[in-house]
């Protein structure tokens, strides 16, 4: 079994992480700022994942979804916001699924 390298745990999945809870937060409160943050923040992992034939376009369509979240927010369209989400924390549980199964096969 080859373990991740440690520099792709930590600024990998903890990014990915505190990226969807700072855009939770931020529709949460209806703060803009918040959630234009965690899309800054969960821009490396779609950048990675938009380097892959896999994942390239998928990548760039979450992305654009992703900052519009606070686009959306900014305008009160909190449920729109959180459409908006979705399909980030869903690529993002889907890699992590793959990551896993990959492991332990």
């Amino acid at each position: 079994m080859m373990a991740m390298p440690f520099v792709a745990v930590i600024f990998g999945w903890p990014a990915v992480i505190v990226s969807v809870l700072l855009t939770l937060a931020g529709i949460g409160a209806t703060r803009w700022g918040f959630v234009l943050a965690g899309a800054v923040l969960g821009t490396p992992f779609l950048l990675y994942l938009f380097l892959t034939p896999r994942f390239q376009w998928v990548a760039l369509l979450v992305a654009v979804l992703y900052f519009a979240s606070a686009g959306a927010v900014a305008h009160r369209g909190r449920a729109i916001a959180l459409a908006l989400t979705a399909p980030f924390v869903a690529l993002a549980a889907f890699v992590a699924w793959l990551v896993i199964n990959q492991s332990a096969g």
